[in-house]
């Protein structure tokens, strides 16, 4: 049993926003990495609307987005090939959306954000399971809660309303341009 202190500290009359601690204190904070809303997104949602309302269309591709639209490979495979190798013949409902939204260069710079975010979540979450040896239904719920619905959920309340087959699409638009392997 420890010995009661020898000298008293007096902490009456103090205000805080936090823990007062006559001593040390320890606090353990858990961080899951998952997508959430950021400041660059809510920023740009916000200069979207701006930019629909003055129908200020961009005149070019930026250059974040064009990034995803080129091959990375210098002989791809077709996109057809990617999805029947890997298992994934779903519809692809992304591009028409693609098209009719880059329009505005905010929303340009929303989908190149939302294409980078799913990239590195699929290299960093997603890739490693497949290369275990995960089953596809394994694989399909790390794609559902790390990819999906973040984004469908971040999403949902904006101009874009975007739903589970888009983001299906976006993760196989990247697959189609070689940022995404399911080998």
């Amino acid at each position: 049993m420890a010995d009661a202190p020898t000298e008293l500290v007096n902490q009456t009359g103090n205000t805080v926003g936090g823990d007062i601690v006559a001593g040390n204190q320890a606090k353990t904070v858990v961080n899951i990495g998952t997508i959430s809303a950021t400041g660059a997104l809510t920023r740009l949602l916000e200069k979207l609307t701006q930019e629909q309302k003055a129908d200020a269309r961009a005149q070019k591709i930026i250059e974040e987005l064009k990034r995803f639209q080129e091959p990375q490979d210098p002989i791809p495979l077709g996109l057809n090939v990617k999805l029947t190798n890997g298992k994934r013949d779903d519809v692809i409902h992304f591009m028409k959306k693609l098209a009719q939204e880059t329009l505005y260069e905010s929303a340009q710079e929303i989908h190149a954000l939302v294409l980078s975010r799913i990239y590195s979540v699929f290299w960093t979450q997603i890739s490693p399971a497949i290369k275990t040896g995960a089953s596809r239904v394994a694989v399909d719920a790390l794609i559902r809660t790390q990819i999906i619905e973040p984004i469908v959920t971040e999403l949902q309340n904006t101009p874009f309303r975007y739903y589970d087959e888009h983001v299906h699409g976006m993760i196989y638009y990247l697959t189609g341009n070689c940022y995404l392997r399911w080998d």
